[in-house]
């Protein structure tokens, strides 16, 4: 919210976001992390087969 990565608004203190926001974003943080996860497996091959 800090980032600016999902829309809030403030209700008194609190801060309250609408749940289309959150799912999207977090299909959005998902996709992310499944890319990484691919990156790392094919880091740990390269690594593997060529020793370093």
């Amino acid at each position: 919210m800090d980032r600016g990565d999902l829309l809030f608004r403030y209700v008194g203190k609190d801060r309250r976001a609408l749940l289309k926001d959150v799912l999207f974003l977090k299909t959005k943080l998902d996709t992310w992390q499944a890319a990484i996860d691919l990156l790392a497996e094919d880091t740990e091959g390269l690594l593997h087969i060529h020793g370093l």
